[in-house]
């Protein structure tokens, strides 16, 4: 993390004649994600049938809050916070019988980013559109499952450092110079190693926390 922040001072001080000219932002982001890979539980239903619950440690839905400051007219540099939660329940009772199955992870995750913007018009509702980049250091939870009514092994993972591309879409849909909607994607490269060795269960000693967001969300501009 280090290394990054020396690496957006760098850019910082090359833009300085510029951003004095450049504006600050805050942006607010729900999002849905869909990992890469995914991992199984089972469920047995009262009735005497069996079926899986997939989950994706790399996907989850929640919530970011973003700071940037443009360094000119097209590029600049933010800090990305997000929080996602990985949840999933299968819960059936017939004739009195009950059984439950249930799955949590959670990441947190912090991204120093820089972004370019490709597209402006401020005449269009369209006002432009940008890629970015950013170096990720993601803090994972603890994976909790309950299989068939049983409480499973808790396994907590190490952080890692990884990397998060996006691309985000500028719309003035509220007809606001400083309050802007915004859509897009971002995808991220990231992996979990548990914090001890698995004796049992070792297709879960390391799992994948890479995938994909959509994004929607509020910017306002000062």
């Amino acid at each position: 993390m280090k290394k990054v922040f020396i690496l957006l001072a760098i850019i910082t001080l090359s833009f300085n004649s510029y951003s004095q000219l450049g504006s600050s932002y805050m942006q607010f982001n729900a999002f849905n994600g869909f990992g890469f890979e995914s991992q199984t539980i089972s469920f047995y239903t009262p009735g005497g049938s069996s079926s899986e619950i997939s989950y994706n440690p790399g996907g989850g839905f929640g919530l970011q809050v973003e700071f940037g400051h443009y360094l000119g007219r097209r590029v600049s540099i933010g800090l990305n916070i997000s929080n996602a939660q990985v949840l999933g329940l299968q819960y059936q009772k017939v004739n009195d019988v009950s059984n439950k199955s249930s799955f949590s992870f959670s990441r947190t995750t912090f991204s120093p980013k820089i972004d370019v913007d490709v597209y402006q018009n401020k005449r269009s509702k369209l006002e432009n559109i940008s890629i970015g980049v950013a170096m990720s250091y993601a803090k994972p939870g603890a994976l909790k499952r309950l299989e068939n009514m049983q409480r499973l092994q808790t396994i907590y993972y190490k952080s890692d450092l990884g990397f998060t591309f996006n691309t985000f879409a500028t719309i003035d849909f509220f007809k606001n110079k400083k309050l802007k909607s915004v859509i897009g994607f971002s995808g991220r490269l990231l992996d979990f190693e548990a914090n001890k060795t698995l004796i049992e269960e070792t297709e879960l000693q390391k799992v994948s926390g890479s995938g994909i967001d959509i994004i929607v969300g509020l910017r306002k501009t000062f």
